[in-house]
């Protein structure tokens, strides 16, 4: 439900940065794409650690603008842009790290 004072839409900050998130969470195509994304990225990581000897978490690069670069699409099957102006960076970027922390644990 839209909050004419705030502009929020449903929890978020607008209707676009809600449905990127409903897209990126709640449709296996893209949950899974998201994975694979965290899985890309952990690798590099990994590389990281083993090329340095480091035991810290290493990640590359987790934000949302990295991930619509992966991603490759212009649009959400709702029509949205991916890379829409209006879309909160910051909102998404805690999405995708929020589905990659449940086997997202330090590099050994």
């Amino acid at each position: 439900m839209k909050n004419q004072k705030t502009e929020e839409y449903n929890g978020w900050k607008n209707y676009e940065t809600w449905n990127v998130a409903l897209w990126l969470g709640g449709d296996s195509k893209y949950y899974g794409t998201v994975r694979d994304f965290v899985d890309l990225q952990r690798g590099y990581a990994d590389t990281t650690k083993h090329m340095n000897g480091v035991g810290s978490w290493l990640v590359k690069d987790l934000s949302y603008k990295t991930f619509i670069a992966y991603l490759g699409e212009a649009e959400t099957p709702d029509g949205v842009n991916w890379d829409d102006s209006k879309i909160s960076h910051k909102e998404l970027d805690r999405v995708i790290v929020d589905m990659a922390q449940d086997d997202f644990a330090p590099v050994k």
